[in-house]
């Protein structure tokens, strides 16, 4: 499978829901290619720090690519049966290209209105890409939501995101969480920190139910 995180919008959490969800498929047994096309490259140092300083970790495998990537992928897919990518939060090369072979797309999203107002030109990107990549499965969720209960940040910006049939909107929500930013500099996901509150404990029930809900 190969599986695109992917938004116009920088600053939206692709990298930290790219190597969480690599972890999770790791851990199922999978053999796992992040290919990192972001020229930012937190997801190919996250993989640096785990192989070096996590040897008791699943090994993922990472390699660094940029420009029109579509060819590269396909001929890796040959070998590997799961490719989960990481671009520029931006519309890029790298973007484009990538949409035009990824059987999924994951579209990471801030409930706040800078984040909203981009899920537009995410989804005429997306839109184009069908013309030639039909099989293509879209999926939105909301990421780093504020965990304030009180407020209507989550409700309004679901209701925002629905606007978009091009994306279906996942029920999960991934929550902003200190453990998050913990994982990803010690080259780990959530699901293998030690989790003792409630809140590590929460990180990983949402990811686990992201990768699920999205069928990954």
């Amino acid at each position: 499978m190969i599986i695109l995180v992917g938004s116009t919008k920088g600053g939206a959490g692709k990298s930290t829901a790219v190597t969480n969800i690599a972890t999770v498929l790791a851990h199922q047994g999978k053999e796992i290619l992040l290919f990192d096309a972001d020229r930012q490259p937190t997801s190919s140092e996250w993989e640096t720090e785990r192989r070096l300083n996590q040897p008791g970790q699943p090994k993922i495998t990472c390699i660094q690519r940029y420009g029109d990537i579509d060819s590269t992928i396909m001929e890796l897919s040959e070998k590997y049966a799961n490719i989960i990518i990481d671009v520029a939060g931006r519309d890029s090369d790298e973007f484009r290209s990538a949409l035009l072979v990824a059987d999924v797309v994951l579209v990471p999203i801030r409930p706040s209105q800078a984040d909203l107002n981009a899920a537009h030109n995410t989804t005429r990107l997306i839109t184009q890409a069908r013309r030639i990549n039909p099989k293509i499965n879209a999926y939105g969720f909301l990421n780093q939501a504020p965990t304030n209960i009180k407020g209507k940040e989550i409700e309004l910006a679901r209701a925002f995101i629905l606007d978009y049939p091009e994306l279906k909107l996942l029920s999960t929500n991934i929550y902003d969480r200190k453990v998050y930013r913990d994982a990803l500099s010690e080259g780990l996901g959530v699901i293998e920190m030690i989790g003792k509150s409630d809140s590590e404990n929460n990180a990983k029930i949402e990811i686990l139910a992201l990768v699920e809900e999205a069928g990954l």
